[in-house]
């Protein structure tokens, strides 16, 4: 008896040690039109909701919810890139994840013909106490998907496309154990890998998802939809 009570206990250390666990801690379908449409007076919102803190959806309508695409339901958000300037929507993550913990990103877009988007992930660097953008992926040369971390100089190009006109899934995995980034696609029911980078610079708890359009003609718009974000720890 004794020895089958140690055996099980060993198998039950071993499960917990193999099995991560995954918490959601945003997940966004941008549903609720009431709460993006509060504006202050200065003409941003940064109001908590259970998908997180959002901001910033300017009076300039530069970031605004839409019902002309959306992956599922109704609703998406739809960036324009603006004549002088971008403006970024800001997904606060709140409270800020462990340093220690593994993330997983899944965001789909909509990308017209022309138009561009970019991703990051932003953290507080543990050293510095200042923000810092950890991954990122973003489109250009008429789609190509390129990618960074946070020390690389410039941007990282990739063999790959991003399709138009298509709602498509993207996913960053930021993976603690083995100190990288991941960068996926679905394309065609099959997820492909982007590319992978490595998890460098100072230590950051991640606090900020950061959604744009990128260098693209002026008055061209991107959409996001159903953003989810896991934690995992083991």
């Amino acid at each position: 008896m004794y020895k089958t009570i140690s055996f099980l206990c060993g198998m039950m250390l071993t499960w917990q040690s193999i099995f991560a666990v995954e918490t959601t801690v945003m997940t966004q379908g941008f549903e609720d039109t009431d709460f993006f449409r509060k504006l202050s007076t200065n003409g941003y919102t940064m109001t908590s909701s259970a998908g997180g803190t959002w901001g910033v959806f300017g009076s300039d309508k530069a970031v605004n919810i839409s019902d002309e695409q959306a992956a599922t339901g109704k609703y998406s958000l739809k960036i324009t890139r603006m004549v002088k300037s971008q403006t970024n929507a800001i997904g606060g993550i709140r409270p800020a994840l462990s340093a220690e913990n593994s993330i997983s990103l899944e965001i789909w877009i909509y990308r017209p013909d022309h138009s561009d988007f970019s991703i990051a992930l932003g953290g507080i660097g543990q050293a510095t106490g200042k923000t810092v953008n950890v991954a990122a992926l973003v489109t250009g040369e008429n789609g190509k998907l390129m990618i960074r971390n946070a020390t690389d100089t410039g941007w990282q190009r990739t063999n790959m496309s991003m399709p138009v006109e298509l709602w498509t899934p993207v996913f960053i995995i930021i993976d603690q154990a083995v100190k990288n980034i991941t960068f996926k696609i679905e394309l065609s029911g099959k997820i492909e890998i982007i590319g992978i980078r490595e998890l460098t610079g100072q230590t950051a708890a991640i606090d900020r998802l950061l959604l744009g359009a990128a260098p693209c003609p002026p008055g061209s718009s991107v959409y996001f939809d159903e953003i989810k974000i896991t934690a995992i720890t083991k």
